[in-house]
């Protein structure tokens, strides 16, 4: 069973309205995304038609042509979909980016410094998990003191994470800008690269993330080719 990685909880406190108070994250990266959408154009449609008439008969040629047209998705589209989607203009200076509590990844809309959560996505942006559907390697050494002065641990984690994630978009049930919708489902592998300070729990993560898919990008219907990258850094949350 697919279990999307949406953090009812937490995602509670953050209003979608740029009114509001705004969450600070303790880590995030800006995301870049390269969404390649494989649309079909003509379909048998038949190009040339011949017959020739002769004193043996009739001949009829028929030429009929198939074709896919492409478009290429990238951040800056992507975040203007968005807007189309939740029917809203970000404010200038906004940032598409991802953090990380735990295992799980989280997109936000983000202020100019990055940090300052201004719009929560999860409701129909998600990247979700898989149960059992993930390894990793790791090099962790700790060192715990206590004393009169108290206890304290030190140490670093290095960790190489291998998984499949799906990613889902859906505006379906929204009312968007110019009317048209988008919706898709892509399963992909992740490799996520992690360095973590024990004591400070300051994490760096490199990820790196490619699959495939299928769905409709307003409105019309496509084959999906999917990467996406982003480097974490910041002060790891719990899950």
């Amino acid at each position: 069973m697919k279990t999307l990685s949406l953090m009812t909880c937490f995602l509670a406190v953050v209003l979608n309205s740029f009114g509001a108070v705004f969450p600070t994250l303790n880590n995030s990266g800006k995301l870049t995304v390269k969404l390649t959408a494989m649309h079909q154009g003509l379909d048998d449609v038949i190009a040339i038609s011949k017959t020739n008439n002769t004193a043996k008969g009739t001949t009829v040629t028929t030429v009929s042509k198939s074709t896919v047209n492409s478009s290429v998705i990238q951040t800056v589209d992507l975040f203007a979909m968005l807007e189309n989607s939740f029917a809203t203009n970000f404010p200038a200076g906004a940032k598409l980016v991802v953090s990380r509590h735990g295992d799980f990844l989280i997109p936000w809309i983000v202020d100019g410094t990055g940090t300052n959560i201004i719009f929560n996505l999860s409701t129909n942006f998600t990247f979700g998990t898989i149960p059992g559907a993930r390894v990793h390697a790791d090099s962790q050494t700790s060192t715990s003191t206590s004393g009169g002065s108290g206890n304290s641990v030190s140490g670093a984690l290095a960790e190489t994470v291998t998984e499949i994630v799906d990613v889902h978009y859906d505006d379906s049930g929204l009312t968007t800008q110019d009317g048209t919708h988008t919706s898709f489902f892509i399963t992909c592998l992740l490799t996520r690269k992690t360095s973590e300070n024990l004591a400070t729990q300051q994490i760096k993560d490199n990820i790196k993330i490619e699959g495939n898919g299928n769905g409709t990008v307003r409105d019309q219907t496509a084959v999906l080719q999917f990467t996406a990258s982003f480097n974490i850094s910041g002060v790891m949350d719990a899950p």
